[in-house]
């Protein structure tokens, strides 16, 4: 039995000690727009760009295999133009990844990664702006009144979820990568009541640095 129990362990201890677990700062740019779908089927929306900036770890499995989850502030957003005004949202989000990553080692200090996986965003900030395109006046700058219901230029929920697939090249302790977020949440307080269906898509590109591992 004891001799089970030592076998298990160092099964388990080779298995995630192969290769150390690191900790890598990224940050980057958005390219953010969101799906919006009404009773009158697709509507058109405008990119506005936004910023990320967090941690991730990345905690190896089997070989190339690893798990990887972090913490993010997200900047995501959607401009909507009209005939004499334009609106511009920028909901603040804490985003938590969790993606299945595969690396392949080119070299001693290059290689490539391909992930895919989910997000959980909680949102915790932002604001939304009108602008009298006819005049040109900035008419306000407001913060995002999260979960309400009526009586806001837009109306968000709290939380959102997704699907991100990525990849990238990792050089010595750096790391470049893109990813694209495709939204699965009706982000929409109101979405289920009138059947309307908003979703946020992003595609961002990183810059993320290796702080250590261990």
């Amino acid at each position: 039995m004891k001799k089970k129990i030592l076998l298990s362990v160092s099964l388990f201890s080779f298995t995630f000690g192969v290769n150390a677990q690191t900790i890598t700062a990224k940050a980057g740019l958005n390219a953010n727009t969101m799906y919006l779908r009404s009773s009158y089927g697709k509507e058109p929306t405008d990119n506005l760009l936004g910023f990320h900036i967090g941690g991730v770890i990345d905690i190896p499995v089997y070989e190339k295999i690893s798990i990887e989850g972090g913490l993010l502030i997200s900047q995501k957003g959607v401009k909507e133009k009209y005939s004499e005004e334009e609106y511009s949202h920028r909901p603040l989000y804490l985003d938590i990844p969790i993606v299945g990553k595969y690396t392949h080692q080119l070299d001693n200090s290059l290689s490539i990664y391909g992930s895919i996986g989910t997000y959980f965003g909680f949102g915790v900030g932002g604001t939304t702006q009108r602008i009298d395109t006819y005049s040109g006046v900035n008419s306000y700058k407001r913060p995002i009144p999260w979960g309400s219901y009526n009586g806001a230029d837009i109306n968000l929920k709290t939380t959102d979820a997704g699907i991100i697939l990525g990849g990238g090249v990792s050089f010595n302790s750096f790391l470049l990568g893109i990813s694209y977020n495709v939204g699965v949440a009706n982000i929409l307080t109101y979405g289920n009541v009138t059947g309307t269906k908003l979703a946020n898509r992003v595609f961002s590109l990183s810059l993320g640095y290796k702080l250590f591992e261990f």
